[in-house]
């Protein structure tokens, strides 16, 4: 079935398939997305004929949007829809972009005819305004609660493919653009470059842009440091591949750290969580101890419900003797995620801190964290 296209018939029962354990496994779905029983059937409803593999994909990315849970992996570099990319078969957007506040930019032009520079301001491609390409692409990124700093995040990382995937897949693209520091609009096309080719421009390009390849090390997880009475602590990631590497517990981990805090009278403290996608929840869970304050209420830790019905109570945890009594200031951005927004709410429950950035990727209320389920 891979090798060709899906009847009408096997992408529904593919599509309906998905729905059934999307409900299944996701106990806070009728809760807190009351509305997906009635959007995933219309959705159904639009197939009408047989869909190509990549059309399926679409419906498939879309269904799981629908769920407004971000814990998707659809699909892999190396399945039928991806490996044309994946070993230079396929053509695809030869430039790069940062999304900011709803706008589109150029950050790397990879063509082979290079009309566009860093922070040219992209308009449109092929017709298509980037208000319209942006609302395509997030209509198919699964987020918690629909959280769209998340989504622009995900479309920033990966716009070239998802545009390929989601939007046209054609040999050429007529840009419509504004140059960096200019008023008015000028248009150019450019021509679907290949992985390889992209690689390739991009070295001869950007090669003073380009950061030495580090030695893998303890900093690919944190940073941590004192200045005067302030410390500062960016966990870039708890992701348990790292975890693994450098035989991290999360429990002396935290202890290590607030015991110097304590030792050096610090009395502010910085926690960085921007970038922080998670991994192990026990990064999360186990600072509590460190940050709680006396009076705050913890019940909202108490309680779990697992998606096979099943309630757990959780203890509270106790407050340790190495806890901070300072101010807490925590970054977030709209790529903290899952276990990285699981703390960034402790903090805020627990420690009384102050939230500063955009809206995290993770949601306050509902499911963000836990096990995942492979569905074949």
């Amino acid at each position: 079935v891979l090798s060709q296209d899906l009847t009408r018939e096997a992408a529904l029962e593919d599509l309906r398939f998905l729905r059934i354990n999307i409900q299944q496994l996701n106990p806070g779905l009728v809760e807190y997305n009351p509305d997906f029983e009635k959007k995933s059937t219309a959705l159904l409803e639009e197939v009408q004929s047989d869909l190509s593999l990549k059309a399926h994909y679409t419906k498939v990315s879309l269904l799981c949007a629908l769920s407004k849970e971000g814990h998707f992996g659809i699909g892999y570099w190396s399945d039928a829809v991806h490996k044309g990319i994946s070993n230079d078969e396929e053509a695809f957007l030869p430039f790069a972009v940062k999304i900011i506040q709803g706008e589109i930019y150029v950050w790397g032009d990879y063509s082979l005819e290079n009309p566009l520079s860093k922070r040219d301001k992209n308009l449109a491609i092929n017709g298509r305004s980037s208000q319209e390409i942006l609302k395509e692409l997030y209509a198919c990124i699964p987020a918690d609660a629909n959280i769209q700093t998340y989504k622009a995040h995900k479309a920033t990382q990966n716009f070239p493919w998802f545009y390929h995937f989601f939007i046209e897949q054609v040999d050429s693209y007529e840009v419509e653009f504004v140059p960096d520091g200019q008023m008015d609009s000028q248009v150019a096309t450019v021509t679907a470059r290949t992985r390889a080719e992209r690689t390739a421009y991009a070295k001869i390009r950007y090669a003073f842009e380009a950061k030495p390849k580090l030695k893998p090390s303890i900093a690919d997880f944190y940073e941590w440091n004192i200045d005067q009475k302030l410390g500062y602590l960016k966990l870039k990631t708890f992701d348990y591949r790292l975890v693994n590497r450098y035989d991290l517990k999360a429990k002396k981990f935290y202890k290590e750290i607030f015991q110097e805090i304590q030792a050096k009278e610090v009395t502010q403290l910085i926690v960085d969580l921007r970038g922080n996608t998670g991994g192990r929840l026990e990064f999360a869970k186990e600072m509590v101890s460190y940050i709680r304050k006396e009076d705050v209420d913890v019940a909202f830790l108490k309680r779990s419900l697992s998606w096979k019905g099943k309630k757990k109570k959780k203890k509270s945890p106790r407050r340790a003797k190495e806890a901070f009594e300072g101010e807490i200031i925590v970054l977030v951005d709209g790529r903290t995620f899952s276990a990285g927004g699981s703390l960034a709410r402790y903090l805020r429950e627990y420690g009384n801190a102050t939230i500063v950035g955009e809206e995290a990727g993770a949601r306050y209320e509902g499911y963000v964290a836990g096990e995942s389920n492979e569905l074949m």
